[in-house]
């Protein structure tokens, strides 16, 4: 899940850019900046976590259906930031913000 929530996310990313071009600042190119390296980036680290860590431990980590509870809230807040950056709603950003 976190893998193609995180491809979903580097896709509006690359929509983003072919829609509008390679803003140089502002809310656009925080929405294509935050779009990619939070919502792709963060989502590869979470959905990899899972391997990964049980290996440089060295001991197994149980799954426990609570571990989506941050990706939601990742992916959720992400939304909410993009939705403010792009409809310029300063108050939705600060809220999607601080949820990231």
């Amino acid at each position: 899940m976190c893998l193609l929530a995180g491809y979903g996310w580097l896709a509006v990313g690359g929509a983003l850019m072919v829609v509008y071009g390679n803003p140089a600042a502002g809310p656009l190119y925080d929405a294509v900046l935050h779009a990619v390296f939070v919502g792709f980036v963060f989502s590869m680290i979470f959905g990899h976590a899972p391997i990964i860590f049980p290996s440089v431990l060295g001991r197994p980590i149980p799954y426990r259906s609570f571990f989506y509870v941050h990706a939601a809230l990742l992916h959720a807040a992400l939304a909410a930031r993009l939705v403010g950056d792009l409809l310029l709603l300063p108050s939705l950003r600060v809220w999607g913000s601080w949820g990231t």
